[in-house]
């Protein structure tokens, strides 16, 4: 197996927290000599890597995953614990464990390596379904996992987590990711009496938007700015149901970005919709026209203008 490890050992102190991004080397070793590298030289492992910056960015495989148990379960319940039984490939405590406060680290053997970082997310978030007692902190492509140096109490074995509930934790995952999507796109929407346009306005303009950019998926700032627009628009209910229709697979991954939004730092809003979505000034005129008229927010002079467009068109048209 492939994976990379680093120089730091057990537990990093705040001073070697700056230097875990950096000078991670590749090694190929036997599962055997992996778990000693963990759990007797106990170095800090993480994914195989392009280059030795860690990084989700550099991510090229992993066959090891591991689960930080924290609290909830104890070794004697993980010793009792079927799933572990079936699959798992040992585990190891971790410096803060006591007697008290059983602390450790279970450890899955992959079948087959993964070399998707998507998917070897899924895989983890599927362990913590399993194990709900899991550090959710361990989703991360790249994460890394400090060794215990001469851990006393460990275990190794020759189990793997096969293909099969490998494909089966990430149909779980996408089983559940749907259900969530859609809720969220189940949520109503409010009107303009709190906010400057309705979401029948915006949704237009989303609609518009979503034709030209596609998923977004590898446009973080694109999205962002979308995003932003929308919740300086609608508010951040609102803009969640609305992103969440057109861009549901970024909008899922980036919820804290909009959790986070302040009105008072708004940078976008309508306008940037308005730009963004390239349309014409006719038909933004339209748009504008019936969101008013939806509403009952045109003037004398507006109703007066409109009735004259109207008319116009209706002579030309002849």
């Amino acid at each position: 197996m492939k994976l990379s490890v680093h120089s730091t050992k057990g537990k990093a102190t705040k001073d070697q927290l700056k230097l875990l991004g950096d000078n991670w080397l590749n090694v190929e070793c036997t599962w055997q000599e992996a778990f000693e590298l963990i759990t007797e030289d106990g170095v800090a492992t993480s994914a195989e890597l392009w280059r030795e910056n860690r990084c989700d960015a550099n991510f090229v495989s992993r066959q090891l995953i591991m689960v930080d148990i924290d609290d909830g379960m104890t070794i004697q319940d993980l010793f009792n614990d079927e799933f572990y039984s079936k699959y798992g490939a040992g585990f190891y405590v971790t410096p803060s464990h006591t007697d008290e406060n059983h602390r450790f680290r279970i450890i899955f053997r992959l079948e087959s390596k993964e070399t998707e970082k998507e998917r070897y997310k899924k895989i983890v978030q599927g362990l913590m379904f399993v194990y709900n007692h899991a550090d959710i902190a361990c989703k991360d492509a790249t994460r890394l996992y400090y060794g215990t140096p001469n851990c006393e109490i460990k275990e190794k074995t020759n189990k793997l987590l096969t293909n099969d509930v490998v494909e089966g934790l990430i149909f779980l995952v996408d089983e559940q990711e749907a259900k969530e999507i859609e809720e969220l796109q189940k949520q109503p929407t409010n009107n303009y009496v709190q906010h400057e346009y309705d979401t029948i306005y915006v949704d237009a303009l989303l609609n518009r938007l979503q034709s030209i950019t596609g998923s977004l998926e590898s446009e973080y700032h694109t999205w962002r700015d979308i995003a932003w627009a929308t919740c300086g628009t609608l508010g951040v209910g609102d803009a969640q149901a609305l992103m969440m229709r057109y861009w549901p697979t970024k909008t899922k991954k980036h919820l804290q970005t909009l959790k986070s939004f302040k009105a008072s730092q708004a940078k976008h809003k309508v306008g940037t919709l308005i730009k963004l979505s390239k349309i014409s000034k006719e038909d933004l005129y339209r748009l504008e026209l019936e969101f008013k008229q939806r509403n009952n927010l045109l003037t004398q002079e507006e109703l007066l203008n409109n009735l004259m467009r109207e008319n116009k068109n209706a002579i030309f048209s002849k």
